[in-house]
């Protein structure tokens, strides 16, 4: 679903029901994002490697790995439906504040990397970039954190329920797109909206997924997001084994966790709970 449709009706839909003016603020008019600098990175002391990695049909991926001097294990990670690596730069920051080596890619049609995006190919692109770290760059599955936000946690939740990880998690995850659309559209809104969901989206669910994963989960979720709620999350929860964690950071959306105290500390214990703080030996 297009983003700009995402966010159209979450500031829409929750004031159809009510006889009143919508206000616009100023600021929900900028989507900010700040950009990655690379060369800023490697001037820290980060290695930066840049890869183009061949899917399993020929398309050229491009893919990310920074990794800090220290590192203790690696998060790979998927980005939402609008996701360019370089506008990462406050995941990026939180992962490496935490000694975390970070690898990810544009998905094919977007950003450097070729082709054209499906949900097919997507998931068979996820898988060959989990096997290009555990193989090519000799990552132990039981050092490698899976991590995807927003319509990346269906791409981490199928990686993590069909290869091993030490860890799971799900930042601002949803459960699949059809409940999406049910939560941001009440019965007034039906009225106007409709929506046909092609197959192959409609096929994509998480909860049967997360229920197969075999590693500790954890999920965080902005208190305020109007994308992806909290309930969502909480529905999500409860297909989750047993021990999985729930987080809700206060006063937070949908975008922009990463650079709260809650998050780090969350993902710290989560780091220090599953690979310990020693660093890792790294394949150059």
């Amino acid at each position: 679903m297009p983003r700009a449709l995402i966010i159209f009706l979450g500031l829409l839909v929750p004031r159809l029901t009510a006889c009143t003016t919508i206000t616009i603020e100023e600021a929900s008019a900028f989507d900010r994002k700040r950009t990655v600098d690379l060369d800023g990175l490697r001037s820290r002391g980060v290695r930066v490697a840049t890869t183009r990695l061949a899917a399993e049909d020929g398309v050229e991926l491009d893919v990310w790995r920074l990794v800090p001097p220290k590192p203790r294990g690696t998060v790979l990670h998927f980005g939402g439906n609008g996701f360019l690596m370089v506008t990462a730069h406050d995941v990026v920051e939180a992962l490496l504040s935490l000694n975390m080596a970070v690898v990810m890619c544009d998905y094919r049609g977007y950003g450097r990397s070729d082709g054209e995006p499906s949900v097919a190919a997507i998931k068979a692109d996820a898988l060959r970039l989990y096997d290009h770290v555990t193989t090519d760059l000799e990552v132990s599955a039981d050092r490698l954190v899976v991590h995807g936000h927003s319509m990346g946690s269906l791409v981490a939740t199928w990686v993590a329920s069909r290869r091993p990880v030490a860890a799971l998690v799900l930042e601002s995850p949803l459960t699949d797109v059809e409940d999406l659309l049910d939560r941001m559209t009440p019965w007034l809104a039906d009225m106007f909206i409709s929506f046909r969901i092609d197959p192959a989206l409609a096929a994509e669910r998480n909860g049967p997924r997360l229920a197969k994963v075999r590693a500790p989960i954890l999920m965080l979720v902005g208190a305020d997001d109007p994308v992806t709620p909290q309930a969502m999350a909480e529905d999500l929860h409860r297909h989750a084994p047993v021990g999985a964690r729930l987080v809700v950071i206060a006063d937070r959306s949908h975008n922009d966790l990463p650079p709260t105290a809650v998050y780090r500390a969350e993902y710290e214990s989560l780091v220090t709970s599953t690979l310990g703080s020693a660093p890792d030996t790294v394949v150059e």
